[in-house]
């Protein structure tokens, strides 16, 4: 069984963890019902996301959980795609560069948060947001 089948069910174990004798108890799951919020990204909600559906929508045809759809509300985070999540400091300097400019200089790759790119102009970065989140958009 693939990883994400295997580990599609997982949200219906938390309903009832300590129990030692089935998966869930049907009492803990008409308690909880079914997940608020899933957060996730593409990747994930295409794997992972299709067999908890396909497991949540077979238990319950079997009678096992108490409604047809594992989670209220879906939210997807998207997808990060290219380069657009590094900038480049200058060696021995404290100034950064953009991927456009890096060539004319000695830099080290840092990764940051994708936020203070410009991916949709020219893959600069935004020097303002870059200050205002230093301690926690570089990773």
């Amino acid at each position: 069984m693939p990883g994400f089948a295997g580990s599609s069910a997982y949200y219906l174990r938390y309903m009832d963890p300590r129990n030692s004798e089935q998966m869930f108890s049907p009492e803990a799951v008409g308690y909880w019902e079914n997940v608020d919020l899933y957060i996730g990204g593409t990747e994930h909600a295409v794997g992972h996301l299709i067999y908890s559906r396909f497991w949540n929508k077979f238990l319950f045809d079997l009678g096992y959980t108490v409604k047809d759809e594992p989670f209220k509300k879906l939210v997807n985070q998207g997808m990060i795609q290219g380069r657009s999540n590094f900038v480049y400091r200058v060696v021995g300097t404290n100034k950064f560069v953009s991927l456009n400019l890096k060539k004319d200089y000695q830099v080290t790759e840092l990764h940051v948060d994708v936020n203070i790119v410009h991916k949709k102009t020219t893959n600069t970065f935004v020097v303002g947001r870059l200050k205002k989140c230093r301690s926690r958009c570089l990773m």
